[in-house]
């Protein structure tokens, strides 16, 4: 999938162009993400914003398969319990069953 191209942003305190990205609030905390590229050429700055919109993406991205993963083991977990939540419950059905009541 292409990544869109983010229209550079000139900080009216700065010579240099930045980036300027709006981001989930659960992604590091914030609403918007601005990284100064750290040049004032306009054809530089194209390139170092792809790179670093690239790695705000890996990041996003490794965030999501991170939560993935937890919910991926507890759920693991609790499939585990299975076996000895049916042998209770079994247990009880056949003492329930037998026992006379």
């Amino acid at each position: 999938m292409a990544m869109r191209m983010l229209p550079l942003w000139k900080n009216p305190r700065s010579t240099n162009f930045w980036l300027r990205r709006r981001v989930p609030a659960a992604f590091m905390g914030k609403k918007e993400i601005k990284l100064s590229l750290n040049t004032s050429d306009p054809k530089l700055a194209e390139i170092r914003c792809a790179e670093e919109n690239a790695k705000l993406e890996q990041r996003r991205i490794v965030g999501k398969l991170d939560n993935l993963t937890g919910r991926t083991a507890r759920a693991r977990d609790e499939l585990g319990r299975i076996p000895t939540l049916v042998q209770k419950y079994r247990d009880a059905i056949l003492a329930k069953a037998f026992g006379g009541e």
